[in-house]
């Protein structure tokens, strides 16, 4: 089976962004970011190695296409496609339940979908809440980030969103994939030969000895998060607690 294109499903900061610089690595793969964002060209922020020349809003509003399952699968041939390449690039959970007809780009027999989890959930939410709050969600050297106290009740509701988020993700992600991998991203992050392993089998013909600390982000640092939100320990201890998760999971 040939395969031409690697889609990475996950949710919002669970190491997508690091995992795609890390593809980056091979020579044939051609790595995108979140090119289904509804946002333009000249908003996108992130590494420009990831960036498509159009992001499927735009696409989809210069074509005037009515059939998102047409324009979906369209945008990717007409827009992502290289010559010899294996395109790579990453739907989240929320993009496809937002976007049904997304399930066509899950189902193509060419392509192979990897699923990434990122067990922590309380990193996640605290990722998520300090980037929001700061306006850098990724960045190429260490960051002053302002100093934040985060709503205790607000974080919790989050938590729990996401819980059912990545607790029913997977499974629908699953079960519409024809080719279907899932890793930790936790577990990826000691050790990426699993990864590399999968991929070898598809494409044995390529060198799969990938650098994870290879990437051009630098990542949060324990003491930076400690400086910025102002009442993390209390955080950690009311929802990291096991207590927490057997009152509600």
């Amino acid at each position: 089976m040939e395969i031409k294109n690697i889609v990475i499903v996950s949710t919002q900061r669970s190491g997508t962004t690091w995992l795609m610089q890390v593809l980056s690595q091979v020579e044939i793969f051609r790595t995108y970011g979140e090119v289904f964002r509804e946002i333009n060209s000249d908003e996108f922020g992130g590494d420009p190695a990831l960036k498509p020349s159009k992001f499927y809003q735009e696409y989809k509003y210069s074509k005037k296409v009515n059939s998102e399952k047409y324009s979906c699968c369209e945008y990717v041939k007409e827009i992502l496609t290289e010559a010899g390449k294996v395109t790579v690039y990453k739907i989240m959970y929320d993009q496809i339940k937002r976007n049904l007809p997304m399930i066509s780009l899950l189902r193509d027999k060419n392509t192979l979908v990897i699923n990434i989890k990122r067990t922590d959930l309380f990193e996640i939410i605290l990722s998520r809440f300090i980037a929001m709050n700061s306006g850098v969600f990724h960045s190429e050297k260490d960051v002053k980030l302002p100093k934040v106290h985060f709503d205790k009740s607000l974080f919790k509701r989050r938590l729990l969103i996401e819980q059912a988020k990545l607790s029913l993700g997977p499974l629908f992600v699953r079960f519409f994939s024809r080719n279907y991998s899932v890793f930790e991203y936790e577990s990826l992050v000691r050790d990426f030969s699993p990864l590399s392993d999968l991929l070898a089998k598809y494409f044995p013909e390529e060198n799969f000895t990938l650098d994870p600390r290879k990437t051009r982000w630098k990542k949060s640092k324990k003491t930076s998060k400690h400086n910025t939100v102002s009442n993390l320990d209390e955080l950690r201890k009311h929802f990291k607690d096991a207590s927490f998760w057997n009152r509600y999971i």
